[in-house]
């Protein structure tokens, strides 16, 4: 994941900003567009496939901020038969452009060039991010935000409409440390307090950091070893923070745990995991 961004102010915002739109599950909006690289899509041949549309601009916070959280997903269901395609509502080409060239997308993108008058007026799209999720006969099956398109929902709809086994994975932890700030760990990151860890991975495997504390909520931020910036600041239960990143390439990461309160003391505990696949279940 190449992704240039990290203000925690926005990664909070990537899951409070309503997704709205009038097109909605149980219909079949036509619709067709041409991708940067020159692939073809229309709502009459998905090719077989579960295909997730997603509308986003470079100008919005909130939808970069999701971009971890998709890559997840698109590694996961991508081989199994789900298509992604971006739908940059930019109103000029050159910003989509700049950004694609400095982030690293695996998903197809297409540029809509009417901006809020095209495809997404076309859809009823009042805000962004908003995902839409289709069936390979066209039918919305999910739309929404997509910080809400957990694995659990998008299982249940690779189980459902395509011939394939889901893949199953446990994590090996290979990093657990307790850390206390103190003045000689004390840093700032977006004028924050913030506890420094580093691990080495090798290319092409995926971990997940899990953080907790029991005095403030935390969040984080990954610098991987050419300097991209990976965050999240929400976990699920039991964690304050998880992170799961497929490391692109060699070397050392390095992890900033931040706290929400300036001048708060206390301690994290971090896990760092690296994915063990075990095979695949129906």
């Amino acid at each position: 994941m190449n992704l240039r961004y990290g203000l925690a102010a926005a990664a909070i915002a990537a899951i409070t900003v309503p997704a709205t739109a009038e097109v909605g599950v149980g219909d079949t909006p036509a619709f067709d567009f041409t991708t940067l690289d020159g692939t073809d899509v229309s709502s009459e041949d998905l090719g077989g496939h579960v295909v997730v549309l997603d509308f986003w601009a470079t100008w919005c916070g909130p939808c970069i901020a999701s971009f971890p959280h998709m890559k997840e997903l698109y590694h996961r269901y991508n081989d199994l038969g789900v298509e992604v395609y971006g739908i940059s509502i930019d109103d000029e080409r050159a910003p989509l452009d700049t950004f694609l060239e400095n982030n690293d997308l695996p998903w197809h993108i297409a540029h809509d060039e009417d901006a809020w008058e095209g495809m997404a007026k076309d859809f009823g799209v009042t805000g962004i991010p908003s995902i839409f999720v289709f069936s390979p006969d066209g039918e919305v099956v999910w739309a929404g935000h997509p910080m809400r398109l957990t694995e659990e929902v998008m299982d249940g709809i690779v189980t459902e409409y395509l011939d394939a086994d889901l893949p199953s994975y446990t994590y090996e932890v290979v990093l657990e440390e307790d850390a206390m700030l103190d003045e000689d760990d004390e840093r700032t990151y977006d004028g924050k307090l913030l506890q420094k860890f580093t691990v080495e991975l090798e290319a092409g495997e995926t971990y997940q950091i899990d953080m907790s504390s029991d005095h403030f909520d935390t969040f984080m931020a990954v610098h991987t070893p050419s300097g991209d910036v990976e965050v999240n600041d929400d976990g699920p239960e039991g964690t304050n923070s998880r992170l799961t990143v497929v490391a692109d390439e060699a070397g050392v990461y390095t992890v900033y745990a931040t706290t929400f309160g300036q001048g708060e003391a206390g301690g994290f505990l971090l896990k760092v995991q690296h994915r063990v696949v075990e095979g695949s279940q129906n």
